[in-house]
């Protein structure tokens, strides 16, 4: 059994605007196309991405495209079973920006928008399985949204991977959050990118009142100066494959660890998706490093060294009571509640035997071009290779972890 833990649904362009008056139609997360195949991304009335259309190779091809259509579940289904896929957990596209959105009541109704419509649309598919979006901004809401996802059907729910500054994480404050969704059996999932705030523009200003070919033409890369713009295209993959993955979840994970969310919440588990995995090791390892962890010695270690080469402590045992507050270790908690999605990451598969492989969970990132689709089945046999992955880990990385998590029905049929 194959479960990709990262598949995107693809909204309809008009999902949200549809749905809602003229005068907030501007503010809403959309997609604009155009005839050269690309597309704008726009939320709160700004631009925020610009993309080509999402492509389906003609099997047998090399050169040879359809697009991939809103809703398009059939073409969905053949797409994964080309692809030797099971089961697929589906993630928004253009959703991911509801809990950019400022105004409480407004992101609220958006994410019910996009809840009402992947349940109805997705429902009963056997082998598709959307998570609920929870807009964070009224705790209270937010509660009320996943106790209803629950009788919708939804495996898990979707939070911003990033909190917002005024209330990180390991605030108290989404405590009510973790409860019920510990209560329901409904795990958290955080997809990458998701929770970045980006400013918004008033109507006077916004998008509608732009030329959006202009726009699409203004959306490209600066002419001239080949060398230079060769090298910025260089670093920035290269810092993408490291910061632009692991960097957003590198930040969570020590707030829900260090925050006590995880011993508060014992049973709750935690899905980062489309991360990777190979920085995992040095971020349980440096959790763990942070603090003196030995059985009842749990004061930080902060030290300075003298002109000898002996340490002079900064802080005296217990002098300002800084303490390991809870049981296990960081690295402990990580292990036994926390689990981040990889494409393509054999190093992070030879790190098992540090992380421990329940944290490591495969996703394709069907459709997108930096996944492993159409060519999965090339991508898992030749990591797992290269890993020396025993066949019991397999089936758990790239199928059954998931599948237990989200309780999914194909786990009963594997």
């Amino acid at each position: 059994m194959i479960i990709t833990a990262d598949a995107h649904i693809q909204e309809p362009d008009d999902l949200f605007t549809r749905r809602l008056p003229a005068h907030d139609q501007f503010r809403a997360p959309t997609f604009h196309r155009f005839p050269n195949g690309m597309k704008l991304w726009t939320s709160n009335g700004i631009l925020v991405a610009r993309t080509p259309d999402y492509l389906r190779p003609k099997w047998g091809t090399d050169d040879e495209f359809t697009l991939i259509g809103p809703d398009d579940v059939p073409g969905f289904i053949d797409d994964m079973d080309a692809d030797g896929v099971d089961a697929s957990v589906l993630h928004p596209n253009v959703g991911l920006l509801i809990n950019d959105l400022d105004e409480p009541e407004f992101a609220n109704r958006c994410a019910r928008i996009y809840n009402d419509h992947v349940a109805e649309v997705y429902a009963g598919t056997g082998r598709l399985y959307p998570q609920a979006i929870i807009a964070l901004h009224d705790i209270d809401e937010a509660v009320r949204e996943i106790e209803r996802a629950a009788t919708l059907g939804f495996t898990g729910v979707e939070l911003p991977m990033s909190a917002p500054p005024e209330a990180p994480y390991f605030s108290h404050r989404y405590d009510p959050v973790w409860a019920a969704a510990e209560r329901l059996g409904l795990p958290i999932v955080m997809h990458v990118g998701s929770g970045q705030r980006r400013g918004s523009l008033n109507p006077s200003t916004a998008l509608q009142g732009v030329s959006f070919t202009q726009a699409s033409n203004a959306y490209q890369w600066p002419a001239g100066h080949p060398d230079h713009l060769a090298a910025m295209c260089a670093v920035k993959t290269l810092i993408g494959g490291f910061g632009g993955f692991g960097g957003q979840a590198a930040t969570t994970i020590p707030a829900l660890v260090g925050g006590g969310v995880l011993e508060r919440f014992p049973s709750l588990h935690f899905v980062f998706v489309e991360v990777g995995a190979r920085w995992l090791l040095n971020l349980m390892d440096t959790m763990d490093d942070a603090w003196h962890t030995t059985p009842g010695v749990n004061e930080i270690i902060r030290s300075f060294f003298r002109p000898d080469g002996s340490m002079y402590p900064q802080f005296q045992p217990d002098e300002i009571g800084l303490q390991w507050p809870f049981p296990l270790t960081p690295s402990q908690y990580v292990r036994r509640q926390i689990h981040v999605t990889f494409m393509d990451d054999w190093v992070a598969l030879r790190n098992r035997s540090l992380t421990g492989w329940e944290p490591l969970i495969w996703g394709n990132d069907y459709p997108h071009n930096e996944g492993t689709w159409p060519r999965s089945q090339e991508a898992i046999e030749s990591q797992c290779a290269r890993a020396e992955l025993p066949a019991e880990q397999k089936a758990a990385i790239f199928g059954g972890t998931i599948a237990g998590l989200l309780r999914l029905p194909a786990a009963a049929a594997a």
